[in-house]
Parts: C-alpha cells; structure tokens; sequence
C-alpha cells in the first residue's frame, strides 16, 4: 500500500509538472472576435488602396505600399509589394472569416520576403497567383506565387543578373508564426524551428536549437506550433540561419544561397512550401515527410495507435467524444486483468498491516532484520507489494500519449461533444461566475475519484485517510485547464474503474 501510495504521489508530481508547463496562460488581449474583425476589415481595405508603411531598412517613412488577395477555398492571402512579400496568410477554419487564424503573426514582417527594401509591381495574376516583377542593382526580378488547395504552394524566382558580379540570394520567414488570438501567448511559447530529413525508413524531426542548419542534410525547414507550421523546402540553398527574436517564439529564418546568381546569367529558384495547419491525413497524403511535424510526443507509437483508433471510431459515430469514450471502455476491459491483480494485492497487502505492525514493533531497532523478516513475510503469504501498482504503470504510458494526442493533433481543434462541450481541444465551459470558469467535466471526475477512493478502502489507514480526500482535490485542479476530450477521458476511466471495483468487492462478499 505504501508502495502504491508512493507511485500515486510521483505520478502527481509528474502531472502537476505538465499543468504548469502547458496549461493555457491568460493574457491581456483584445477579444478575439473583435481582434479578428479589425484585422480583416483593415486587410480589404489595404487591398483596395494604397498605405502608408514604416520601415526600419532606412526606406523613406512614408512609402507608398499596395495589398493583393488572393482567395481559395482554404486560405485568403494578402500579399505585399514591398519584398513582394506575404502580409497576412488566413486559415479557413469555418465561414466566419472572423475567426480565421491569421499565420502571418506581425504584418510588418518579413514572411517570404525577397529584397526587401524593394517595391515590386504585379505583373499578372489569377484564382490562385500572383507574379511580381522588380529591378534592383542590376538585377530583373520575377517572383511568383503559385497556390495549391492541397497545401504544398510553390515560389519560382527567376533573376537575371546584367552585372558582372556574382549576387547572393536570400529569402525570409519571421517573425514566428501565428495562430488564434485567443492562444496566441501559448502558442508563441511551444513554437519551435523544426527541419526534417530523409531517412531509410522514412522522415524523422529534428528540432533546431543552433544559430545555423545546414541544408544539405534536411528537405525541409521552418517554424511551427501546435497545429500550424511553415516550412520551407532547402534544396536551393547553401545555409539557414535562425535569428532568436526577443520574445520567446519569436524566431526568424533566412535562407541564403551564397553567389548563386552568377554574373551576365539567368538564375532560377523552384521552392516548394507549405504554410497552413497540421492535419495528419492532409500532410500523409503530400508524401513528403510533413506529418513528422506534428508532436505525438515520447510515446509516438502508442500515440500514433490512438490516434489511428480516434479515426477508426469516429467513422462510425461521427463524434469524438463518443470516439474518447469508446477507446476508454476498450482500455478498461484489456486492463481488467491487471486491476483483479491489482485489487488481490492490495487486499492482501491490508490483511498483512498487522502482522508488519508486530514486526516493525518487534524489530524497531534493527532495522536490516525488520527487511528481512519483512520480505521473508511478503514470501511465505505469497504476496507482491507492488502488486497493486501495475495498472497505474499501465496507465501512465497510456495517459501520456493520450495526452500528447488529445492535445496536439488538429483533426480534435473545434471538435464538439454534447451540449456545452463544443471543442474537445480545449477546456469545457458551461458558464462563468465572475472572473470564475466552471467546468463540469473537471468536478464530475474529482467526485468519481473521491468514491473510488473511499471504495478502495485507503482510508482505513490512519496515515493515509487525509490521501482519499486530498487527491481528487488536487487532481481536479490540476485538470481544470486539460482539454475536455483529455479530462473525458479520465471522468470515464474513473467511472469504469469505480465500478469495477464495486464488482470485485461483491464478488468477494460472495
């Protein structure tokens, strides 16, 4: 029993640990709605008529800019003259345009930007284009932007060079990435630069910490989040420099190629890239090695099977929550063994409580005996002490990858449930007193946790009583920031565990 109790209190710590690392933080913003609104409204009016823009590069103040959008049936894009570059880059998510991330996180960035203190003229577009064409120090430059409903878009830059000298070639991503204003400061936090390469067996991630990242050894380079990334292919270039912004998050990318344009030539740039969300079936289908993107966390494999099951079972209920309760019901069954074993040990454990209490009054002095008659006692009744703790390592593998799934894959972002569950990916919310969230999903498990602990019988030791009513207070804090789907998920493990345990106990006053 101390054992367990032990195990109990580490697996709270570990939890507590992962509240405060990723809980959603609070933040002074604007309403998102409101936010969004202003955004857009001030992006089609840009794209009608010229404004006035700041620069830092040492351009004149008040330059004469111009917007363009381009629309397709997942993103409206508005682009930039100046470094022809991208100024906002909307997410459909939805008909309300009002609540479409915007992955351009400031619009004075510089977001696939190519000379940028030059100002571009549009030379044609279309439904899904759009050609810029500029001169600088000798160079004619084309850049165009091709759009694909798929995602993977392409940049085609094609410069001649009436110069003798040979020129470098830069093109920019930064600062950071955006996402919806409402998690906008967590979102900024767990953003990193990722680049990926071809393995034998497939793709693998790697996350970049250094100042610099050679393109040879990766495919692909950029900046992501929780459920959206940019990334930019790197086969063109010599070297990738990654600049820290001074807000966390914050990082900008430049990628160089080093006397490329050769001079009295024609050079031409192909780059693919892809800028939008995380959804593991869109990026599995463009074959590229993109769905490494998305973080199943240190379990991958298991969370790639719950994800995978997620999926399965959603086919059939057309709910994810359904899918979440589904998938807990499976677990309880396949785990059912373990919990009999579980149960046996821990009764055991509490009919050996006084004959331990005899020997640890007998051996109170001498304490290597007091072991030794301990596991000489734990020998001959044939039990395990840590018996009862196998379903809670069990469950902590499973936990975390449930956990890391639930959390971060984009087909759960806006997912309902029932009634005032209306995004699985995100805390449960029926009303609010005050400042005050309630949660239901949270107060629903930390009384199940209550009953299953009294039921446990763990309070029948003096030195443990305090632990029936702690734990589920403090379990219930810790998840009252969790994803709903998440929290669902152990409201349902609780229940089912709960009445598993009332089923042994009958069969055992039987």
């Amino acid at each position: 029993m101390e054992k367990r109790l032990l195990l109990s209190t580490v697996l709270s710590i570990i939890i507590i640990t992962l509240w405060y690392i990723l809980m959603p933080k609070q933040q002074n913003v604007q309403p998102p709605d409101k936010k969004n609104q202003e955004i857009t409204k001030k992006a089609e009016k840009n794209a009608a008529e010229p404004k006035s823009f700041n620069t830092s590069s040492g351009l004149p103040a008040n330059i004469s800019t111009e917007d363009y959008v381009i629309e397709t049936n997942s993103v409206k894009v508005i682009f930039n003259n100046l470094g022809a570059r991208i100024k906002h880059w909307y997410v459909k998510e939805g008909n309300n345009p009002i609540k479409w991330p915007d992955l351009a996180l400031q619009s004075n960035g510089k977001y696939l930007d190519t000379y940028p203190d030059l100002l571009f003229k549009v030379a044609n577009r279309s439904e899904n284009s759009i050609a810029f064409y500029g001169t600088t120090g000798g160079l004619k430059i084309s850049k165009t932007y091709q759009l694909s409903e798929d995602g993977l878009n392409k940049l085609i830059v094609e410069i001649t060079n009436t110069s003798s000298r040979n020129e470098p070639f830069e093109i920019y991503w930064g600062p950071g990435i955006g996402s919806d204003l409402k998690n906008m400061k967590e979102e900024k936090s767990i953003s990193r630069v990722v680049a990926i390469k071809k393995m034998n067996s497939g793709y693998t991630l790697t996350k970049i910490k250094n100042s610099s990242i050679d393109p040879k050894e990766y495919i692909w380079a950029g900046i992501d989040n929780r459920y959206f990334a940019t990334v930019v292919s790197c086969a063109q270039f010599d070297s990738i420099n990654v600049n820290k912004g001074t807000e966390k998050g914050l990082f900008e990318l430049t990628f160089s190629a080093n006397d490329s344009i050769k001079g009295n030539s024609k050079t031409s740039f192909d780059i693919d890239f892809y800028t939008g969300v995380k959804s593991y079936d869109k990026l599995k289908k463009l074959n590229s090695g993109l769905e490494e993107t998305i973080d199943f966390g240190f379990f991958k494999p298991l969370s790639k099977f719950a994800f995978v099951s997620l999926k399965f079972f959603y086919k059939l209920t057309h709910n994810y929550g359904m899918s979440i309760i589904i998938i807990t019901i499976i677990l309880q069954i396949v785990l059912y063994p373990l919990s009999i074993k579980s149960f046996q040990a821990s009764k055991a454990m509490k009919t050996l409580q006084p004959k331990m209490k005899e020997l640890q009054e007998k051996y109170k002095n001498d304490p290597k005996r007091l072991n030794v008659e301990t596991m000489n006692l734990y020998k001959t009744q044939k039990t395990n002490p840590l018996g009862g703790c196998l379903p809670m390592i069990a469950q902590l593998p499973i936990f975390w990858a449930l956990f890391t799934t639930l959390r971060n894959i984009y087909e759960l972002r806006g997912a309902p449930f029932v009634w005032w569950i209306k995004d699985l990916s995100t805390p449960d919310l029926l009303f609010t007193i005050g400042q005050l969230p309630i949660r239901i999903l949270p107060l629903l498990m930390g009384v199940t946790m209550f009953l299953q602990q009294k039921l446990s019988g763990m309070s029948a030791d003096p030195s443990q009583k305090s632990l029936a009513y702690i734990m589920p207070v403090i379990f219930t804090f810790i998840f009252w920031n969790f994803p709903a789907g998440l929290v669902l998920y152990w409201l349902v493990n609780s229940i089912l565990t709960l009445m598993s345990q009332s089923i042994m106990l009958n069969k055992r006053s039987e």
